[in-house]
């Protein structure tokens, strides 16, 4: 979401449809993300409960280098397709 706001015109910030433009680009991001995905949450993506020290040093160890370079090349197509159009 991060990334949307700053690909943005950051001189019209003010101006109500330059918002409105960065909210629609940020709604369609996450409704194709969870589309794809089928959630937003990472607990759901994942298996892990991140909050967990034990869970996050098994997450770790195993789905932050095989499941989650997976999300992260789909966010990053999917940001690209959003911020093109």
């Amino acid at each position: 979401m991060m990334i949307l706001g700053l690909l943005t015109d950051r001189e019209n910030l003010d101006n109500k449809q330059a918002r409105a433009r960065i909210a629609e680009k940020t709604a369609l991001f996450l409704k194709q993300f969870q589309s794809r995905f089928n959630t937003l949450l990472c607990r759901e993506l994942t298996g892990f409960d991140l909050t967990d020290p034990e869970q996050l040093r098994q997450a770790r160890a195993t789905v932050f280098k095989t499941l989650c370079p997976g999300y992260i090349e789909g966010a990053l197509q999917i940001l690209t397709r959003t911020v093109d159009n």
